[in-house]
């Protein structure tokens, strides 16, 4: 047993978890784990090429047999952020929505929008509309009223 390769392959592990601590993203938990497995070669007195394969092979191997299932799992509470949030939401027309003269305003959550309707219909001020998509910058928009 080499001391030196020991405590090499102890300080890899330790800097690849405050990386992935710090990251928290699935990035270097991979190299953890081969370096825990290089670390063992090396404290059996294996040599520095073996420990180099094992370090290779079992992080290739973990990240191949994990990642897609961690991925899949740990990744499936994606929350709408910024224009995507509005999506389904209602809203007051502001300033009349025509789309062959290109106007309209609506206001949801406090925020003013352009839009536009998603039928090509005049919506007039005041009425209540549901956000169907965002393109661009724009609200593409359903009347609500529609139906009357």
């Amino acid at each position: 047993m080499n001391s030196a390769e020991v405590i090499f392959w102890i300080v890899c592990f330790v800097i690849f978890l405050v990386v992935e601590l710090a990251i928290n993203g699935l990035v270097s938990v991979w190299f953890a784990i081969g370096s825990l497995a290089a670390g063992i070669v090396a404290f059996c007195g294996g040599p520095i090429w073996l420990q180099v394969v094992v370090f290779l092979a079992v992080t290739l191997v973990v990240v191949a047999a994990i990642r897609p299932f961690a991925r899949k799992h740990l990744n499936d509470k994606v929350l709408p952020t910024n224009s995507n949030a509005l999506v389904g939401k209602s809203g007051v027309v502001k300033k009349e929505i025509n789309n062959l003269e290109a106007t309209g305003m609506i206001e949801v959550d406090g925020v003013e929008w352009t839009a536009r309707s998603v039928d090509d219909t005049v919506i007039e001020a005041g009425a209540t509309v549901t956000v169907e998509s965002i393109e661009g910058v724009k609200a593409m928009v359903k009347n609500n009223n529609s139906n009357i």
